[in-house]
């Protein structure tokens, strides 16, 4: 938390659009505070759409995270999923995560488990503890993969071994 306020306060746009970001659903040990968050997303926004337009992966990234959770752009789940795409063919480790959840959820693209896991596991393989907890969920129940118990516990453990605590609980709950 101290190193993004910091990167806030030294003026960054990014980093204000990345604290916009975590205050919007309360991620990272930060309050969720939804007029906080879009108070700061518009006071950055326009600065953050030309750092992207310009090909700033970061920017990029967080242009889908904009129109994902309407943070100075209107709510968009079809350009979220463009920007959120964008980044992810870029390697963008977060982009790959979300696009794995739009297909999953098919949020701005018709949804497609198998799509969602490819995106996933790109993520999951970068050391992702979220889309590693996501890929044993979709190995456990054969969700876009073949159902395979021992690669649900394999991504289940690398998950919980990188502190993701719905991982340990899966594997709390694992039969055997």
């Amino acid at each position: 938390q101290a190193l993004l306020s910091a990167a806030v306060a030294d003026g960054g746009v990014l980093s204000t659009m990345w604290l916009a970001r975590v205050h919007s659903r309360g991620r990272m040990g930060f309050e969720e505070d939804q007029a906080l968050a879009r108070s700061l997303a518009e006071s950055v926004i326009g600065e953050v759409q030309r750092a992207a337009e310009a090909g700033q992966l970061e920017a990029v990234f967080l242009m889908g995270t904009a129109y994902d959770e309407g943070l100075g752009r209107e709510e968009d789940p079809v350009l979220a999923t463009e920007w959120h795409r964008r980044a992810a063919e870029e390697d963008h480790l977060l982009g790959q995560h979300n696009l794995g959840n739009a297909y999953a959820g098919g949020r701005g693209v018709e949804a497609d488990d198998s799509l969602a896991v490819v995106w996933w596991r790109r993520a999951a393989e970068r050391g992702d503890a979220v889309a590693q907890l996501r890929l044993g969920e979709a190995y456990r129940a054969g969700r876009g993969v073949p159902r395979d118990d021992s690669l649900a516990m394999l991504w289940f453990t690398r998950a919980a071994e990188a502190g993701n605590q719905a991982a340990a609980t899966a594997i709390a709950r694992q039969p055997g």
